[in-house]
């Protein structure tokens, strides 16, 4: 490895094709935040490359990263793969909460100077949507304890503006692990909506609205 080179592991959230030979990859390193890297195919062109030869969408990957001329950007020399999110893949609804969470979590990734903490709990809360628990809890933990940890008050201004009977439901949502959860899918929907618009309406955190909900 170069000096100019470096080594670790990322998250990716997001994956479009760039050009004929290489794919652009937003990644979430916990050392180095948000990186913008290209990844060049494996072998052949893009119409026969096979998806087993390219990292998935959330894959957990360690890379090593050369830079490139444009500063903006990065390659990836090579790359292994850690964990793949197989659950996804075999649920759309799953898949389709795994992509709203991201989208919330990209637009607040830039003004994070100490991704660490952010990384693991994206990463435990996209596995937990791979999984057998309730993914729209999980997106609502994580969305509540990322506006926490960045010093918005949602315990204080938002939880405890609600009713005495939905504050308890909230609360059971939010402290119980997912698998201990018993929750009406309705007041679930509406917990989670109810945060996200505190947020859009108190916070700079930019959450997208969406016409079709998951």
């Amino acid at each position: 490895m170069s000096p100019s080179e470096w080594q670790g592991d990322g998250l990716i959230l997001r994956k479009d094709p760039h050009g004929e030979s290489y794919l652009k990859l937003l990644i979430l390193s916990p050392e180095w935040g948000l990186m913008h890297v290209l990844l060049r195919f494996s072998s052949g062109s893009s119409r026969k490359r096979s998806s087993g030869m390219e990292p998935d969408l959330f894959d957990e990957i360690h890379a090593r990263f050369a830079p490139a001329k444009n500063q903006q950007l990065a390659f990836i020399q090579e790359w292994q793969l850690v964990h793949r999110l197989s659950g996804l893949g075999s649920s759309y609804q799953r898949l389709l909460w795994a992509v709203k969470l991201v989208q919330a979590f990209i637009p607040n990734l830039a003004h994070i100077e100490e991704t660490e903490w952010t990384y693991g709990l994206l990463r435990k809360s996209l596995r937990a949507m791979a999984g057998k628990d309730l993914p729209e809890a999980s997106y609502c933990k994580a969305l509540f304890l990322f506006a926490r940890e960045q010093g918005y008050p949602v315990a204080e201004a938002w939880l405890n503006r609600h009713p005495t009977q939905l504050q308890l439901q909230a609360l059971e949502l939010l402290q119980k692990p997912l698998h201990q959860i018993q929750i009406d899918p309705g007041v679930l929907k509406r917990i989670r909506l109810s945060l996200e618009g505190f947020l859009r309406a108190n916070s700079d955190f930019e959450i997208p609205e969406e016409r079709n909900q998951p």
